[in-house]
């Protein structure tokens, strides 16, 4: 192969090589359309195993609409995952939240006697990111309860299993979960900030 073949094989590469980046540059915007993650339909159970920020950005979205004109006064945030969708929520209806403390997996620790005063003649709404098993927002309630007439309570969350709160409904007169974006028959389905 003589050095003209050499180069010009070269050039050719070259030349092949910059007409297929070209190609990509300008189809990329294109296909990103096609191939971008489509949120889930709030409608349908959740079967994946994550949901993804463009999913809980969607389910919020649906939250604030369900949540509509019964604008609360004041959200309480179960804290770490309830409060990046309470805090949402708060700031799109433009309302103070309160950050309820949970040490561990010591339900027994929250203490709710410091916000009785603060709460009282308002409508409460209770936000965590996910209810699988729902014994922590039963317990979150049923203080809340105690402090305040049940009209004024409601529970807001992203995602719910479908378990049966029938004895937390014959108790109190509320149905645990009022309001929510995703259900799912599964207990496994981890939000973006969940561990992995």
């Amino acid at each position: 192969m003589s050095w003209v073949q050499v180069v010009g094989t070269i050039s050719a590469v070259i030349a092949l090589a910059a007409f297929v980046f070209a190609v990509w540059k300008w189809s990329r915007p294109i296909l990103s359309r096609f191939l971008a993650e489509t949120p889930l339909d709030p409608l349908k159970p959740v079967e994946k195993p994550r949901l993804s920020y463009l999913d809980v950005q969607k389910g919020l979205d649906v939250l604030v609409e369900k949540i509509g004109s019964a604008t609360p006064d004041v959200i309480l945030c179960i804290d770490r995952g309830g409060a990046i969708v309470g805090g949402t929520i708060a700031k799109r209806f433009r309302v103070p939240i309160r950050l309820i403390h949970r040490y561990g997996k010591d339900l027994k620790s929250l203490d709710f006697s410091a916000l009785q005063e603060e709460l009282e003649g308002q409508l409460v709404l209770v936000v965590d990111d996910a209810s699988r098993t729902g014994v922590t927002l039963e317990h979150v309630v049923q203080a809340t309860h105690h402090m305040l007439p049940e009209k004024t309570i409601k529970v807001a969350v992203l995602l719910t299993t479908r378990v049966t709160y029938g004895a937390h409904k014959e108790q109190t007169g509320l149905s645990l979960v009022d309001y929510y974006a995703y259900f799912s028959n599964r207990l496994d389905i981890k939000l973006p900030w969940d561990a992995r």
